[in-house]
């Protein structure tokens, strides 16, 4: 499953509910909240879990913008998969002619600007995989190391390694528990970064993740 099938699913989990079926997705306010990278990095802040500097290009000031966010940084549409919309860029003038191209598709507020978190993704990016019973209840927690991805610079695990990293475990859950209530399967992106050697959470998916055989071990 993708964002989009269970976005629907979630947006008619009462009729599936009078029917007597039980879909493990949770109501749609939480997924609606879940896949906005926007307002996720800010209920993280708010709550105390690092997450990258991210701001809508609404909201800035693209020619005082070193002071928030230094170069390289990442545009990024707040809704999307797949790394649509992302682009690293090293300069204003980079970032300018980017950002041209992308508001012909999409407004600003559509379209925000994050710090980039260094590191390769084979050193650095932890897919973690939990899922929660229909009680809200944690049943499963695996941080999957990413070995190898499709794009190379990130996306899709097409590789990884189960590992016992409790830092990066608890913040998965920490992460979910703002959300509050869960119900089914999520994937929590977190990147350790190498400057302090501490997880930074970067998004999560309210969905299968696509290296779920990894958690088999």
């Amino acid at each position: 499953m993708q964002h989009d099938e269970v976005i629907e699913v979630a947006k008619h989990k009462t009729l599936f509910d009078q029917a007597g079926i039980r879909v493990p997705v949770p109501p749609y306010p939480q997924v609606e909240l879940a896949v906005d990278k926007h307002r996720m990095a800010k209920l993280a802040k708010e709550h105390g879990i690092p997450t990258p500097e991210t701001y809508l290009v609404s909201e800035i000031d693209l020619s005082d913008i070193e002071p928030k966010i230094a170069f390289p940084l990442l545009t990024k549409l707040r809704g999307s998969t797949g790394q649509r919309g992302q682009k690293r860029v090293h300069d204003l003038a980079e970032l300018q002619a980017h950002l041209r191209l992308l508001l012909r598709e999409y407004p600003e507020d559509e379209i925000i600007l994050q710090e980039h978190v260094p590191g390769a993704v084979q050193d650095t990016m932890y897919t973690v995989g939990l899922i929660y019973n229909h009680n809200h209840e944690l049943r499963a927690c695996v941080p999957l190391k990413k070995i190898r991805s499709r794009p190379f610079t990130g996306g899709t695990a097409i590789c990884t390694r189960a590992e016992d990293r409790r830092d990066v475990r608890e913040m998965a859950v920490g992460l979910m528990d703002c959300l509050g209530s869960w119900e089914g399967i999520a994937d929590v992106e977190i990147k350790v970064d190498p400057r302090d050697g501490q997880p930074k959470f970067i998004e999560v998916n309210p969905r299968p993740w696509g290296s779920m055989y990894g958690a088999f071990v």
